[in-house]
This record gives C-alpha cells, structure tokens and sequence, in this order.
C-alpha cells in the first residue's frame, strides 16, 4: 500500500521543496575547529574503533583541552534497540550542549537516536520510529556529525535505520533528526580500507542515482544528483586503486552531496530491497551495490538515467543503448573495484534465498516506499527483480 511520501509538501503532493544545508566546515585539518564550540558539555559518540587511536588522544588532549566533554559510547555494531538503550540514561544524566558523533553510518544513527531521546523524554522507540512527525526539539543540544567514511551520507540526513529488538529493520525519517553542523575533515580518510572506500563510495553512488527516480525528485535533485554521479564515477576508481589523495577528498564532498540528496528526494529502488541482507552480514554497501545496476535496468525506459549518460559521452543511437552503456560501465568500475554482481556471488545460499524470497517481498511491500519510484511496475515485478539480482544477466544484453 503506498504511503504519503514525507519528502512532498506536506498537502500539497506536486510540491516539492529544496532544503538548506546545514553547515559544513571542510579541509584538511577541519577537526581542529571543534575546539571553537562555544562553552558548555560535549557528549562525545564515537565509532569503536577510535576509542584507542591517536585521533582520540588528540581530540581529547588538544582539540577539546578545556573544554567538559564526555565520552557517552563506543559503537561496534549496526544500531540498534538493544545496543543503544544503555546509553540514554548515561547522555541524559550528562546534560550535553553538544552531541559530536565521529565515525561511520552507525555511529551517525546512533547519536541521532540518543539525541532525540535526550531532547524528548516522553519518547520511546515505538514513538520514535512509528512514522509519525517527531515533536520539535526544545534544543537543549546540538548534534554535530564527523563523517570517518565517505558514502553513507548519514551526516547529511533526518532517517536513520535501526534494528529492532526482534531483528527487523526500523526506518526513522525526521528532519528533526539532522545534524546542524557537519566536519568533513579529510586528513581522516588516508588510511581507509580499500574494501570500506569501496562499499562506501558505491553507497554514496546509489545515493544519488537512485534518488533520479523517485517521484519527489525536482529538477534541482536531479541536476545535483547528476554532476554528483559523474563525479564519483571518474573519482572511485583512482581513490580505491591508487588511494589519491585529491580523490579521496572528492569522494568525501560527493558522499555528503549525496546523502544531502537522499534527505531532500529520498532513496532509490535499490534501497528497498535489501533488507534480507543484515541476516546474511552482507555490508550494506555491498548489497546496495549489487542491486543498483538491475534497478537501472528495470527502470529503463524512463529515461532517468539518459543525463548522466550523455554528460559522460556514452555513445549509443537511443536512450535505452546510452543508459544499458552506462550500467556496463558501472559493472566495469566493479571489476576493478572488486564488488560482486550478483546476490549468489555474495555468499548467499540458492535454495534459502528462494525460500525465503516471498516473505521478503511481503516485508518490501509493507513498508510501502516502493510506491514513490517513478517507473515501478506493480508487486508482482518484484520478484523476477529480485531473481535477477540473484542470478545476474547476460552481460552481452548491455550491449
């Protein structure tokens, strides 16, 4: 059943609008402008992997040297109910004026879950990730995102994904929940993993290819989405391979743009299929990734895509050979980037998948966003999409 979209003007579903940023202080060095908060508590929610770094030390040495802060959490894992409630009485005890998350997607969503707890008591998860508006914060804090990553975008977005006590996927969309003010700081991004700036960089690229298609995209989301595109397309590669350093700042612009994106137009297709794959431990950029190009394909003929192919000099006598070029040359980057095409080359078991596949298209179609893709073909398209993706095509149908 299709749902309002919240990314439309609320009574007015042909309007659409274009939402400010908030603002972003980027460079080398970035971080250090932390030390420039005003006076007052810092709340400190930080990937697990930092906990023990030199960055921390620095942070706490230095950066934030006389200034109260408090280190609230380390996050491991994906977010979720269970791993996050330990910590709201500790962030409401502390009483911050600012929240700093440093680190990942799951260090972002986190945060933003503790800070709409800390803002609004009276919340709880079922309120607070059942899909109706959030009440306005009475700004106690602001939330403050450092990206370590660059292709979640969670910096730049109100939504966040979390897993419920019972292991299902609970989605949060409120502008409520966006972070006044982002760091991109790109002296953190020289020693990241080949196999994260893959899946990360392939996230951001979904981000904003997908958000082509969804029927909230404006003109302007389209345009941005478009330069956006080309520009990780020509700078993944070099970022991965080589590790170049003018590329990986690139890359850090292009992953908050998009995530930018996705708060004002929304996520794609190939956001909304992947929610069988927490069970499989499949990153989430991986699978994004792997859906992304039979996505493409399915919604072909709307031409959503032709922009983009044009800008990149694809050749081809129609619409449909331009975009079907650009899908091969998406796969091509994948090669070199070594990202599995197809669901069975990542890992996950033939007969499972098939079992499980009509119950996963039931949890799809209950959380209804399919509805807002412009070009989506009814429910009963979902399953030879989801075969495909599964088995994959015949390369030579792209050409």
């Amino acid at each position: 059943m299709k749902k309002p979209n919240p990314y439309h003007l609320p009574g007015a579903p042909g309007l659409t609008c274009h939402l400010s940023t908030p603002k972003v202080t980027m460079g080398h060095g970035a971080l250090s402008q932390l030390g420039a908060l005003p006076g007052g508590r810092i709340a400190l929610v930080l990937d697990a992997y930092l906990m023990d770094s030199p960055l921390l030390q620095t942070l706490t040495g230095q950066t934030l040297a006389g200034q109260e802060y408090r280190i609230i959490c380390g996050v491991k894992d994906e977010p979720s109910f269970a791993a996050i409630d330990p910590y709201i009485p500790v962030i409401r005890e502390f009483a911050p004026t600012q929240i700093v998350a440093i680190g990942g997607g799951s260090t972002m969503d986190t945060a933003k879950a503790l800070w709409a707890f800390y803002e609004r008591p009276e919340l709880t998860w079922d309120t607070l990730t059942g899909g109706t508006p959030l009440p306005a914060f009475p700004g106690k804090a602001v939330l403050i995102a450092v990206p370590t990553t660059s292709g979640t975008g969670a910096e730049a977005t109100g939504a966040a994904v979390y897993k419920r006590y019972d292991g299902t996927k609970a989605l949060l969309i409120d502008g409520a929940i966006r972070p006044g003010q982002v760091f991109l700081d790109f002296d953190l991004l020289s020693s990241l993993p080949k196999k994260v700036v893959a899946n990360a960089g392939v996230d951001a690229l979904a981000h904003v290819i997908g958000a082509m298609s969804v029927e909230s995209a404006n003109p302007m989301d389209k345009m941005i989405c478009t330069q956006v595109a080309l520009s990780i397309l020509q700078n993944l590669p070099r970022s991965y391979l080589t590790a170049d350093p003018q590329a990986r700042d690139m890359m850090h612009v292009c992953a908050y743009l998009a995530g930018d994106e996705i708060n004002n137009a929304g996520g794609g297709l190939e956001h909304k299929l992947d929610m069988f794959a927490k069970a499989y431990h499949i990153p989430h950029g991986e699978i994004i990734g792997i859906f992304l190009p039979y996505t493409m394909l399915y919604l072909l003929p709307e031409n959503h895509y032709l922009p983009l192919a044009e800008q990149l000099g694809i050749p081809g006598g129609s619409p449909e050979e331009k975009q079907r070029a650009l899908v091969g040359r998406i796969w091509e980057m994948y090669d070199l980037l070594g990202m599995p095409k197809t669901i069975r080359d990542a890992g996950v078991p033939e007969q499972e998948f098939l079992d499980k596949l009509p119950e996963y298209i039931e949890m799809v179609k209950a959380i209804g966003h399919i509805y807002w893709i412009r070009g989506f073909r009814g429910d009963d398209s979902l399953r030879d999409l989801y075969l495909q993706a599964y088995y994959g095509i015949n390369e030579e149908d792209l050409k």
